[in-house]
C-alpha cells in the first residue's frame, strides 16, 4: 500500500486539477491581501526565467491530525509529513506548469538534494502580520484625509514589532498575544544564494512553502468533536521572491475541511489542488525579451 500510495496520489491529484469543482467541497479562503492582489509583470532574461519551486523543511510541518491519520492508514508520523510534503510540491508543480517552466527542488537526485539543504542553510524564517487587504480608492474629502493621515503616520515614531508572549513592564509580568492573524515568511541569511541557483538552474522566480500547518479551526468548541460541525484546517504559508532579492509576495493559503475525514489521500486531494490554484494566482506574469519584441510589432 506504502509504496504505490505515492504513485496514485500523483496520478489523482493531476486528474483533480481538470475536475477541481467535483473533488473539492471544502472551504477555501485565502487570507487578507492575496486575493486583492494585482498580479505584477516581471520581464526575465531567456536563461533565468525559470520558476523554482523549494518545499518546506521538514522541520517546519505542523499538525494535530498525524495520531488519527496514522491509526487509519497505518502511517507512521514520517511517513505523513512526506507524504503531505511531496503531495504539496506535486500540486503546486502541477498548476504552476501550466503557466511557467518549473524546477522542482523535491526530487530523487543526490545533486538536486545537496542544493536544497544548501537553501535550507541559507535562509531563515520570521513571523510577520498577514497583509491587509488595499483600502479603494476614495474621492473628495476622504483621499485628502487619507494623505492627512499617511503624513501623521510617517512622522511618528517607529513601531517595532512585538513578540508574542510574555515580559516584564515594572516588575509585573505582562502577556503579549496576537488578534491579527500571522503567517512564517522566508528571510535570506545568505545572499549569495541566487547567484549559485540562477546560473546553475536557469531560474529567476522563486515560491518558497515556508510551513504547513494542519491543525483544528479556531474556535473549536470540545463537544464538537466528532460531530458534523467539526472542523479542522490547513495553512500554507509561502513567499515569492525574485533573482535580485526583492521580496515580490509573502502570505498565507488557508482551508477548513471536516474533522471526520482522516484519509490521507482525501485530504491531499480534497484540498491540495485548490490550495496550489490560490497560491499559484499571487505569482507575477514572466514575460522573455522575444515576447516583449513581439508585443512591440
Amino acid at each position: 500500500m506504502k509504496a504505490s500510495l505515492l504513485y496514485r496520489l500523483f496520478i489523482l491529484l493531476a486528474l483533480s486539477t481538470s475536475a477541481l469543482g467535483v473533488l473539492s467541497q471544502e472551504d477555501n479562503t485565502l487570507l487578507p491581501g492575496a486575493t486583492e492582489m494585482d498580479r505584477d509583470t516581471l520581464l526575465l532574461p531567456l536563461d533565468q526565467s525559470r520558476l523554482m519551486i523549494v518545499p518546506f523543511e521538514p522541520k517546519m510541518y505542523r499538525s494535530e491530525v498525524d495520531r488519527y491519520i496514522g491509526k487509519r492508514d497505518q502511517l507512521s508520523f514520517q511517513e505523513i509529513r512526506g507524504y503531505f510534503r511531496l503531495a504539496l510540491d506535486n500540486a503546486l508543480s502541477i498548476e504552476a506548469k501550466k503557466s511557467y517552466e518549473i524546477v522542482r527542488m523535491h526530487a530523487d537526485n543526490a545533486d538536486v538534494n545537496r542544493d536544497l539543504d544548501y537553501i535550507y542553510k541559507s535562509i531563515g524564517y520570521q513571523y510577520r502580520e498577514m497583509p491587509k487587504p488595499p483600502e479603494p480608492e476614495k474621492k473628495g474629502l476622504g483621499k485628502i484625509a487619507n494623505k492627512v493621515k499617511g503624513k501623521i503616520d510617517e512622522l511618528g515614531e517607529d513601531k517595532d514589532p512585538v513578540e508574542e508572549g510574555g515580559r516584564i513592564e515594572n516588575g509585573q509580568i505582562v502577556h503579549v498575544s496576537y488578534t491579527q492573524e500571522r503567517f512564517m515568511a522566508t528571510k535570506i541569511i545568505n545572499q549569495e544564494m541566487f547567484n549559485f541557483l540562477s546560473p546553475k538552474y536557469g531560474t529567476g522566480l522563486y515560491l518558497f512553502v515556508n510551513q504547513l500547518d494542519i491543525r483544528l479551526s479556531p474556535g473549536q468548541e470540545t463537544t464538537s468533536f466528532g460531530s458534523d460541525n467539526f472542523r479542522r484546517e490547513i495553512k500554507v504559508h509561502y513567499s515569492i521572491l525574485s533573482n535580485d532579492k526583492t521580496e515580490l509576495y509573502a502570505g498565507a493559503v488557508k482551508r477548513a475541511f471536516s474533522g471526520n475525514n482522516n484519509s490521507i489521500k482525501l485530504i491531499i486531494l480534497n484540498n491540495f489542488p485548490a490550495i496550489a490554484t490560490e497560491i499559484v494566482r499571487t505569482l507575477p506574469v514572466v514575460l522573455k525579451p522575444e515576447q516583449m519584441e513581439t508585443g512591440m510589432e
